[in-house]
This record gives C-alpha cells, structure tokens and sequence, in this order.
C-alpha cells in the first residue's frame, strides 16, 4: 500500500483489524453468546388438610431449601408469612386458625410459627405405637434389604429411637410382650403414652381384676 508521501506503507491495514479466527463480527452479523443457565426453582408440595407430623417433616426440607434459594429471610416477616400461608390449602388454613390458633394475623416470626405447627402435629402421634411399630417390624417376604432398612430407619425416626431411655424401652418391651392383646391396646391407647411406672401400674391393676372382680369394684 502506497502512502500519501508516496512511501510503501508495511503497516497493518486499520480497516482490517485483527482477529483470532472468528469472522462473524466482520461479516455484517453480531456474535451471540448463550444466554446464562436460568436456575429452576422447585416448589414446595402444597400443605393438605391431613398432614401428619411425619408428613410435615418432610416437607420442612424442601421448603428449607426454597426459602434459602429465594432468600426469604431476608424479606419482611409479613412477607415470609404470607409466602407459608400461599402453600397451605384453605382447610388447612382453617385447621391451623380454629385448631392450632395460630391466627394469619400474627405478629410472630415465621420460624416460630412453624415451630408451633411442628409441636401440634407432635402432639397428634402416639410414641407408645410408633415404637410397638419399628420392635415388632419385620422383612417381608420379597421385600428388599435395602428396602426393609430404609422402612425400619423410618420408624425408628418416628419413634424417636435415639432419645430412648432405659425405662423407654423397658416399657416398650411390655407393650410388645404382653399376653393380654385388651391391655396391650389399653396401653397403645393412652396418649400422651404412659411412662414405665404408669404401664406397670395398669398392667398389675389388670392382673388383680382378672383374678377377683370384686377388685375392680
């Protein structure tokens, strides 16, 4: 290329930029990049009307991992509520006002409302069964290891094996040795469930009025 002194020029051309192979941007076209990965957000299932303890357990972990992901600890404490109560059906909305008194209106952190919730739907189990339950659960035939594991795992959860005392499971083998299936109901019948003590105490009152019904008069 020859300059306006008329000298050569060796220069690299200005209207011919350097690239590192790709083109496109020369050619009239403007290079598009992906678009960043959109992260999906996976709701929490919807509260039912007849969600047990067990159930609503389970569904506190998923609704953790939502809350974490669209940060809801950091809005308002109206705001949370309002989040937790758009995932209770209306039933269970009535159920959490008329029997748990927990009025939509509460000033109360999120947190502590859950926590209420969790200590009712505690109340509605029975220990004494869930324990009769994982003592007496056996592999059935066919069923998996795996899956007669996982199964004795749950009902251990439920009943709260690790915070099982000695009398816990003294009164636990009574219930499940017993002889007498009428007492043994009595006794998984009682809730809150009868410590040691109060199990020994029925279960002799029941032996001495089997033996003389004058006993019980």
């Amino acid at each position: 290329a020859v300059n306006r002194t008329g000298g050569t020029s060796y220069g690299t051309n200005p209207q011919t930029p350097q690239t590192d192979g790709d083109n496109s941007i020369f050619s009239g076209q403007v290079k598009r990049y992906p678009d960043p990965v959109k992260m999906s957000i996976r709701t929490p299932e919807i509260l039912q009307d007849e969600t047990t303890y067990k159930k609503f357990k389970l569904w506190e972990v998923s609704w953790r991992n939502y809350a974490s992901v669209v940060k809801l600890e950091n809005k308002p404490n109206s705001e949370q509520s309002a989040t937790f109560w758009s995932f209770c059906t209306p039933e269970f909305l009535q159920r959490i006002k008329r029997v748990m008194q927990i009025p939509m209106e509460t000033d109360d952190p999120l947190d502590i409302i859950l926590q209420k919730m969790r200590q009712h739907l505690k109340e509605q189990c029975n220990i004494a069964v869930d324990r009769y339950k994982v003592v007496r659960r056996k592999q059935e035939e066919g069923e998996k290891f795996d899956d007669f594991y996982m199964a004795l795992c749950d009902l251990g959860e439920d009943a709260e094996l690790d915070k099982m005392s000695y009398e816990d499971w003294i009164a636990t083998l009574i219930i499940c040795g017993l002889k007498d299936e009428e007492v043994r109901q009595e006794l998984l019948s009682k809730r809150p469930a009868l410590d040691l003590q109060e199990s020994l105490t029925l279960c002799r009152n029941r032996e001495m009025a089997q033996k003389d019904p004058m006993y019980s008069a």
